[in-house]
């Protein structure tokens, strides 16, 4: 049973834990409707609706070369296995044939033991000449026959004549004469091929013999990478090969060095940097198209690849199987607008300020279309004012103003952020 005294303790706390949060929500109610009700309304003009502020970008219409950006790997134009024609010993191996070296043309890569074929030269020779000196013998027979025939004075037909003047004689000599020849030839080019060279300026990729290797027919020696050009092949959309020019006789340039087809910059930003590159030219079309994608292959030219030339010394190196980027310069567009991607509305229109200074949504027509930015063939003339303000929701007919420039306001001392004492003197007598 509760006693008198702990009744009006109960009601004071049941008034705090109820009262309370009901005086707090109270107040702020108040709070919030005092504060709306004492903003100041926005100012508007009477009759009019209210107006957007709006940057704009004057358009200008010429002619425009855009670039298609790919991206491709690095290949050797030229490479072969160099093998060895003959047996034999490898007895002398040149200083810059090592893994990676670099060799011109016409250097000697290595000999092989030549003494085998020196005596095989030699012994053919001896045989020419032993052949030679049977023909004079027959000859002289012959010559001693022919003679006698006259002399006598009989007449024979033509195949016993022919008996008669050693006529088979002399020409198994000759057989054997021109069957010598060849093969004292053949021991010629068997005793320059001992003395292996480069066939073009390269470099060596592998390396499979030393000095002392014993060389069989066909055995490999090295590969050879040819550095004077390598062949970047890239990946095109089907619809741009219409923008590209492709050289006719395969060549990737005329005799001043400048490209016949289209012209390209290669770049690899993320192990050159950002403003390296090196240029190159479009060589050939390749005849398969990914039949999934639509893709079609370029081959481009990139001529000193190694930066070995004076030419190209302190430029970027190209390397085998490296994966770069190309952009590849079209034919010239004429008459068009580059107008950046962001300001297309929904792939077929711009917001444009009319003369009445209100919003209008231009049609255009797409020329190209690059990664950032578009180019308008149709649809937009000189000096039309392209809004390039965001405006969501916007519908046409709105008024517009153009953001005034902060140039304006600019003070005497915009163009020379730390003005002179002479200068701040000068302006305090125009103020007053």
């Amino acid at each position: 049973m509760a006693t008198p005294s702990s009744t009006p303790r109960k009601a004071i706390v049941s008034l705090f834990k109820w009262g309370l949060p009901c005086l707090i929500l109270a107040a702020g109610v108040y709070a919030s409707h005092h504060f709306l009700q004492g903003k100041p309304p926005r100012p508007s003009r009477p009759g009019q609706p209210p107006s957007r502020t709006v940057d704009i970008e004057q358009i200008s219409l010429g002619q425009d070369i855009p670039q298609i950006v790919v991206q491709g790997e690095v290949e050797a134009k030229r490479t072969i296995n160099l093998r060895s024609q003959l047996r034999g010993l490898v007895t002398k191996m040149s200083d810059e044939l090592v893994l990676g070296g670099f060799v011109k043309q016409g250097n000697t890569l290595l000999n092989i033991d030549p003494r085998d074929h020196a005596l095989a030269v030699k012994e053919a020779e001896a045989t020419l000449a032993r052949h030679k000196a049977l023909y004079q013998v027959e000859f002289g027979r012959r010559r001693a026959a022919e003679m006698e025939y006259q002399l006598s004075g009989q007449t024979l037909s033509d195949d016993d004549l022919a008996l008669v003047l050693r006529q088979p004689q002399l020409a198994q000599i000759e057989a054997d004469i021109a069957r010598s020849q060849a093969s004292l030839e053949r021991a010629k080019l068997n005793y320059e091929r001992t003395q292996i060279t480069a066939p073009f300026d390269a470099q060596i990729a592998t390396l499979d013999v030393a000095e002392g290797s014993l060389l069989r027919d066909n055995s490999p020696i090295v590969d050879l990478v040819a550095t004077d050009t390598f062949w970047l092949r890239v990946s095109v959309p089907a619809h741009q090969l219409q923008w590209i020019t492709f050289p006719e006789n395969g060549r990737a340039t005329d005799s001043d060095g400048q490209c016949i087809g289209s012209s390209v910059t290669v770049r690899n930003p993320h192990e050159w940097g950002a403003r390296a590159a090196r240029q190159g030219c479009v060589v050939s079309l390749l005849p398969n198209l990914d039949s999934r994608v639509k893709l079609a292959s370029l081959l481009i030219e990139i001529d000193d690849p190694l930066a070995m030339q004076p030419d190209n010394a302190g430029q970027p190196k190209v390397l085998l199987n490296a994966f770069l980027q190309a952009e590849i310069d079209t034919n010239p567009f004429e008459n068009v607008a580059r107008v950046s991607r962001r300001h297309l509305q929904q792939g077929e229109f711009v917001w444009l300020m009319s003369e009445d200074d209100t919003l209008v949504a231009q049609p255009v027509s797409i020329a190209f279309r690059a990664q950032e930015y578009v180019l308008v063939d149709d649809g937009l003339t000189e000096g039309d004012r392209l809004i390039t303000t965001p405006l969501p929701g916007a519908v046409e007919g709105i008024r517009l103003e153009e953001r005034q420039s902060t140039a304006e306001f600019d003070t005497p001392f915009a163009a020379n952020k730390t003005p002179n004492v002479s200068d701040i003197a000068t302006l305090q007598e125009e103020n007053s």
